[in-house]
């Protein structure tokens, strides 16, 4: 209970910046040379949200061994299943379809670490993407901001905006608690937090009305987020999404995407909308002679009971297809 207070003082005690909204840049240096660091977090009273400066000095409340030790152990820079490298070779540099920007957009949902098996760090890196990492975990919050180009939001993304949530803490495998998702039961490392819905974040930042890429791994809220997802709105070309279930399956079909592959064998899976360049070509390959889904490996290891897999062959993609 101290922790969760201590939080919310600390939140409530940093001071809004004047003057700024959420789709300005960050700017990189203070005029003495120093880097000036920033995040985002949902203001419920000013209902948006606001650029809190981040002190590299003040002690995490959730400050996680591990995450240090990642830092200076790891030599991975980018996606375990090489998800960074396959939206790049399909979308390219060039953004789709936007006259207004010459970058293509991400959205990384929860982002994690910085880079080690980040979906977005080489995007960002290498190939001069922007966008969005959303991730509530404070212990993350120092790698984020000092290491990344793109805007930082330190907040859960719930249904509806003003929600309050109990998110679990615990670094890798935290999120939000409840019976529908993969933490059922907080325990001393979860708080409450006032969350703020996806469409909200992606209109405060003036996010593009096509964005490239969704990276959506919420230990079992994937769902919860996109039930209520304007896709009429802002499109996402390509989602990358572990372990989704026969909701979210039928949500993305009704919005125009396709499963198009299984990634890795815990659960990671390729949408692809229908308006993805290379999309008939990457279907063919991949869709055009599949007559079976995926097996249940990752369903029996991480839910605990096997189920069918055949709607994400559904609708069934023709063997033989014009690109």
């Amino acid at each position: 209970m101290a922790a969760v207070i201590g939080l919310v003082l600390i939140t409530v005690a940093v001071s809004m910046i004047s003057g700024t909204s959420a789709h300005e840049v960050i700017p990189p240096v203070k005029p003495d040379g120093a880097r000036l660091w920033y995040y985002w977090t949902w203001d419920s009273e000013q209902h948006t949200l606001i650029k809190q400066p981040y002190d590299s000095a003040a002690p995490s409340l959730f400050t996680d061994r591990n995450v240090a030790a990642r830092d200076r152990a790891t030599k991975t820079h980018g996606s375990r299943a090489g998800q960074d490298k396959l939206v790049h070779s399909l979308i390219g540099t060039t953004y789709p379809n936007n006259a207004t920007s010459a970058a293509p957009f991400f959205v990384d949902l929860a982002a994690n670490h910085y880079r080690s098996f980040s979906n977005t760090y080489l995007l960002e890196k290498q190939h001069g993407w922007r966008g969005v990492c959303i991730e509530p975990n404070p212990s993350y919050t120092a790698g984020l901001v000092m290491h990344r180009r793109c805007q930082v939001v330190r907040n859960v993304i719930t249904a509806s905006d003003g929600e309050t949530v109990e998110f679990k803490m615990t670094n890798g495998h935290g999120g939000i608690v409840g019976s529908d998702f993969d933490n059922k039961n907080g325990g001393r490392s979860s708080v409450q937090i006032v969350g703020v819905n996806l469409n909200t974040l992606l209109d405060i930042f003036e996010a593009p009305k096509v964005i490239a890429y969704l990276s959506l791994d919420v230990e079992g809220a994937e769902t919860y987020i996109i039930q209520n997802f304007n896709f009429k709105k802002h499109l996402f070309l390509i989602i990358t999404v572990e372990r989704p279930g026969k909701k979210f399956h039928e949500i993305a079909v009704n919005n125009g995407y396709w499963w198009a592959n299984r990634l890795e064998i815990t659960g990671e899976m390729l949408y692809l909308h229908e308006s993805t360049p290379n999309f008939h070509t990457y279907m063919a390959e991949h869709r055009g002679s599949r007559q079976h889904p995926p097996d249940h490996s990752w369903v029996q290891s991480t839910r605990g009971v096997p189920q069918p897999h055949e709607y994400l062959l559904t609708p069934s993609w023709p063997v033989t297809v014009a690109a």
